[in-house]
């Protein structure tokens, strides 16, 4: 069982979801496990579309360990990815019964409330984030897609140069900083984030066709088509 439980959190190390959960219930299958592997199941059922699943998980934890926030925090991922909102937010506020620092919880809240739209309550939660572990994943990006939707583009500029900061070999962060750049009319700082992603894969497509259309409307035709070719031989 332990072989099993190590080997699923190294493919969670890298990205291969769906092979850690059945390393993760291999484990499960040889002992009732301890609550934190229960959780690392559960977490990678999220990541892999499998909500209902992860919430019958981290239910019955609950009745096992009624003080273990952790089975609280991740349902409000579940429940938020399901749509059903209340109760995410219900799931929040359980969690702070138990532990009012926790940056997951308030991560897991803010994509919550961002779905419904409510992105000035979602900005102060992903902030809290933020004061709680200030090198939490996404809270910089999530606040600057954010600031996007309120039309606050130099506030959401500011957080994406501060991701960017946090986590420089990002591709798709600095694709969509990118497309944020266009949307202000910068189109030579699109141009220059779109380059810089394909310096750092050179097979990032979006990044390919975005320049294609920015070379085309300053009528560079030729290398518009080139962009375009290379793109279509990626996909």
């Amino acid at each position: 069982a332990t072989w099993h439980a190590q080997r699923g959190h190294i493919l969670d190390q890298l990205d291969r979801h769906e092979e850690a959960v059945e390393a993760y219930q291999a484990a499960l299958a040889l002992t009732a496990g301890t609550p934190e592997l229960q959780t690392a199941l559960a977490i990678d059922l999220i990541r892999t579309g499998r909500h209902a699943e992860a919430l019958i998980r981290l239910e019955h934890l609950v009745l096992e360990h009624p003080d273990y926030e952790p089975a609280y925090c991740n349902r409000i991922a579940a429940y938020t990815r399901l749509g059903d909102h209340d109760m995410a937010e219900q799931m929040f506020y359980e969690a702070q019964n138990i532990t009012e620092e926790c940056p997951n919880c308030f991560h897991h809240v803010a994509e919550s409330l961002a779905c419904r739209g409510l992105f000035d309550r979602a900005i102060y939660c992903w902030q809290r984030t933020l004061e709680i572990a200030p090198d939490y994943p996404l809270a910089r990006q999530r606040i600057a897609e954010a600031y996007w939707m309120l039309g606050q583009y130099e506030k959401a500029r500011e957080y994406y140069l501060a991701a960017m900061r946090a986590d420089p070999g990002n591709t798709e962060l600095l694709a969509e900083f990118g497309d944020l750049l266009v949307e202000m009319g910068d189109l030579a700082g699109a141009t220059a984030r779109f380059r810089h992603a394909l310096d750092l894969d050179p097979e990032a497509t979006r990044a390919k066709v975005m320049l294609g259309l920015l070379c085309s409307q300053q009528d560079d035709l030729e290398a518009a088509v080139s962009y375009m070719e290379s793109a279509l031989t990626d996909d």
